[in-house]
C-alpha cells in the first residue's frame, strides 16, 4: 500500500513539474508577490528569439497597472537580441528609466547629449540620426547600464550578437528640451 502511495505521488509531482514546464509564459505581475525569471527561461527565450533582425525582442512579464496618470503599465521585464550593422535610431522616455543586463556579447550604449533632429512621439522622442556630444559606454556580458527618464540613448555598435534583459518602469516625467 505504501508503495503504491509514493508511485501516485511521484506520478502527481511529475504530472505538476510538467504543467509548470510547459507554460508559455509566467501570468501578469502580483504587485504583491515576488517573480522568479529562472536563468533556464532566460537562456531558452534568447535562443528563441529570431536571430535575423538587427533587433528582436520578447516580453516576459508586464504589468499593467500605472503608477502615474495616463501610464498604461506600471513595469515591463523583457529581452532583446540585437545585431551589428542594423542602424539603431536614438531615443528619449520622459516617463520610463531602463535598465539593461547584458547576458552575452558586447555593444556600445551612448548616453547623454541631445538628439540630432529629434521627433517626438506622445512622450517618447526619437532620432534617426542619433546623438550629438553623448558619452559612448561600453557594456559586455554581466554589465548592467541604468538609462534614466529623461536622458538620450542609442545602441551606436554591437559586437557579434548581443542579448539582454530589459527592465523597464514609469517615473515621474522629466521633459526632454531638444
Amino acid at each position: 500500500m505504501r508503495r503504491i502511495g509514493i508511485v501516485v505521488g511521484f506520478i502527481g509531482v511529475m504530472a505538476l513539474s510538467s504543467f509548470v514546464l510547459t507554460q508559455e509564459r509566467p501570468p501578469e505581475g502580483d504587485p504583491a508577490r515576488g517573480f522568479l525569471l529562472p536563468a533556464a527561461t532566460v537562456m531558452e527565450t534568447a535562443r528563441n528569439l529570431p536571430q535575423d533582425r538587427g533587433n528582436a525582442s520578447d516580453v516576459y512579464l508586464e504589468r499593467h497597472t500605472g503608477m502615474f496618470p495616463d501610464e498604461t503599465y506600471a513595469y515591463r521585464i523583457g529581452m532583446e537580441h540585437r545585431l551589428p550593422n542594423f542602424p539603431q535610431a536614438a531615443s528619449v522616455h520622459e516617463k520610463e528609466a531602463e535598465l539593461w543586463g547584458v547576458i552575452d556579447g558586447s555593444l556600445t550604449v551612448t548616453t547623454g547629449g541631445k538628439l540630432i533632429n529629434p521627433r517626438q512621439n506622445g512622450t517618447n522622442w526619437g532620432s534617426s540620426e542619433g546623438i550629438s556630444g553623448g558619452t559612448p559606454n561600453r557594456v559586455g556580458k554581466g554589465d548592467f547600464l541604468m538609462i534614466p527618464e529623461g536622458v538620450p540613448h542609442q545602441v551606436t555598435a554591437v559586437e557579434g550578437d548581443a542579448t539582454l534583459v530589459t527592465f523597464e518602469t514609469p517615473r515621474p516625467r522629466v521633459t526632454y528640451t531638444p
